[in-house]
Order: C-alpha cells, then sequence, then structure tokens
C-alpha cells in the first residue's frame, strides 16, 4: 500500500511516527500529552508522578496501563478533527473517548477488544469500523508492516454532517466497513492532509470530504461483526485440548469444509490462525491477570508444551511472556496499587 502513498501522506505518517516516539521518551512531553488528550488528564498524571524512571527506558509509560487500569476507564477527549496514525510505540490500555472514532486499516490488520465482546474485533487491510462516544475499547500493539489510521471526529462536527452518510452509525453499536473503493483511499489521504496542514477552510473542507467517506463506506458491503466468530470464541472456551477445525464444525452444524470456508470468508484467515489468535489473547489476558507460569497457562490452552506456546507469543507481541508480564502485570508495578 505505501507504494500508492504520495511523498506528503508518507511524511505526515513518519512524522507523526517521531513525534510518539519523543512524547513515549520523555516523562515531560507524556505529561502533555496526558493532560491535553483526556479527560482529568491531570488527576491521571499523579498516578505515575512518583515512578523511578529508569535510565533511558521509558518504563513509567508502560505503567501507563496498569495505572489508568486501577484508576477506572479514561476518557480520551477530542475537541478538533484529527487524524492520527496508530504507531508502533503506543501501548495497549482500556479507554473509551467523547468523539466518534474511526479506524481505518491502510495495511496489514489491526486487533482490538471491545467491552461485552467475547471475541477480539480483526480488520483486514481496507476495511474500517466506527466507534461511538462512550464505546470501550482497547487497540493491539501494531506490527511494523501495519498501517492504521484512527480519525477523531468531535460530536459536534458529527452532527453537522447529513444525516444520510450517517445514518448506519447511529443505529448500529459498531459500524464496520469494506473500504476497497479508490475513492475511498482518495477521500482517506485528502482528510490526512487537511488535519495536518489545517489551511483556510479547512474546517469546511473537512465537513465536506467526511460526508462523502462516509457516504462512500455505506456503500460498500458491510462487515456485520460475524456471529461464527463468537461461536468460535465459545468453541474455543471450552475445548482442553486447543480444539479443532471437525471439532469447531459439529459445534455450529456445519461440514468441516463449509465452516473453513465461511471463517475465510468472513476474516480472510484460516482456522487455524484465528485460533491462535484467540489463544494469544487469552494468554496475554493470564499472563497479566494471574500468576500462573508459563507451562500452566500453555497446557490449560491445550499446548502440548510451554515452547509452543512461547514461540507463537512471541511471534505475536515481539516480547517472550516473562517480558511482556514485566511490563503490564500490576503485581510488578507495585507503586500503582
Amino acid at each position: 500500500m505505501e507504494r500508492y502513498m504520495n511523498k506528503q501522506v508518507l511524511c505526515i505518517l513518519n512524522r507523526q511516527e517521531q513525534e510518539d516516539r519523543d512524547v513515549w521518551q520523555s516523562k515531560a512531553l507524556f505529561h502533555d500529552m496526558i493532560c491535553r488528550d483526556f479527560m482529568d488528564g491531570e488527576a491521571i498524571t499523579h498516578l505515575y508522578a512518583d515512578f523511578d524512571v529508569s535510565a533511558g527506558l521509558p518504563a513509567w509509560a508502560y505503567a501507563f496501563p496498569t495505572a489508568v487500569r486501577n484508576a477506572g476507564i479514561p476518557v480520551r477527549t477530542g475537541r478538533i478533527f484529527a487524524v492520527h496514525k496508530h504507531t508502533l510505540c503506543q501501548v495497549p490500555y482500556w479507554h473509551t473517548h467523547d468523539f466518534y472514532e474511526l479506524i481505518h486499516v491502510l495495511c496489514g490488520s489491526c486487533t482490538q477488544q471491545l467491552e461485552h465482546w467475547t471475541a477480539p474485533l480483526v480488520l483486514q487491510e481496507r476495511q474500517a469500523c466506527l466507534l461511538r462516544p462512550g464505546d470501550v475499547h482497547c487497540l493491539s500493539p501494531c506490527g511494523p508492516k501495519d498501517v492504521i489510521l484512527k480519525f477523531t471526529i468531535p460530536v459536534a462536527l458529527f452532527s453537522e454532517v447529513p444525516l444520510g452518510a450517517k445514518e448506519a452509525a447511529l443505529l448500529s453499536e459498531v459500524c464496520i466497513y469494506n473500504a476497497r473503493s479508490p475513492h475511498i483511499d482518495f477521500l482517506i489521504y485528502t482528510l490526512l492532509k487537511e488535519s495536518a496542514v489545517q489551511g483556510p477552510l479547512w474546517n469546511d473542507a473537512v465537513i465536506s470530504y467526511l460526508s462523502a467517506l462516509l457516504v462512500e463506506l455505506s456503500r460498500e458491503p458491510d462487515m456485520c461483526h460475524s456471529t461464527l466468530l463468537h461461536q468460535l470464541a465459545e468453541y474455543l472456551d471450552c475445548c482442553s485440548d486447543g480444539g479443532t477445525l471437525g471439532g469447531f464444525a459439529a459445534f455450529v452444524g456445519y461440514s468441516p469444509h463449509y465452516a473453513a470456508h465461511l471463517l475465510k470468508e468472513q476474516t480472510s484467515k484460516s482456522f487455524q490462525e484465528l485460533t491462535v489468535s484467540f489463544k494469544m489473547e487469552r494468554a496475554r489476558k493470564m499472563f497479566v491477570e494471574s500468576s500462573a507460569t508459563v507451562a500452566e497457562i500453555a497446557h490449560a490452552l491445550g499446548y502440548n508444551s510451554a515452547s509452543g506456546l512461547y514461540k507463537q507469543f512471541l511471534s505475536a507481541y515481539g516480547m517472550t511472556p516473562t517480558a511482556y508480564r514485566k511490563l503490564f502485570a500490576a503485581e510488578n508495578h507495585p507503586v500503582w496499587k
């Protein structure tokens, strides 16, 4: 996808990546970001004010998810329209917001957890979702090949978009779209540039382009969240052996061939790939929320050995289970208790 982006778009994305990296490496910049982007930002900053900054490493920043989790769900606030890349340095944490948020995958994929959903929402390349104010979610870290854009759409701005363009968003819990039209690419790049430059009449331009974008997204076949994924999550939850395609097919009442076909059609992933994704999410939660060993968690998830879980976890999250637990588990950050 990057080869189709012009130099201005790539420059904006690279600059955002560098700016976020600077923020997460500086306690002062991080403090300013929290105060600017969150309701009760000052109160949140007190949660990590006394944390000991280790030499050259933003360990205090990695403790941020634990801090806000202990204080309740933080609320991000958006006063003006903005388009930002989901950058490589951002850590996952549960939060909500007082604005509409459009998440669009230009390259790779985007995984997120949503409150009350038993299965993760996985957006593939050229898919998007629109979250409403108050929706609680947690974005997983992105990989080096992922390009994910997050649109901050203030409620006042959203109210100026023509009703027909936003009707589905007002009715659905989470709107999920295909975004394969070349018109959509143009509108997304234009909105990114308008947000970055903020030239004359940029707010009027944003209303026009955003209205057109929502119309184009609504014209594409929508990707309503698959009940099949919910069924897969339920099946895997009750399987002590890790689950098989034949077992899942029997669980939903389909033949193995048809079950595999539906999963591939709806998610672009195989049964094996989806099973690994679900297992990694369950493993992540267990490492953060329990003191169970790698071997115990591997056994609970149906692995034959701890090494199998270890290798897949390292591939999925870019760090070992022990390193992940050290960064995110509450018991390893006593200052937050």
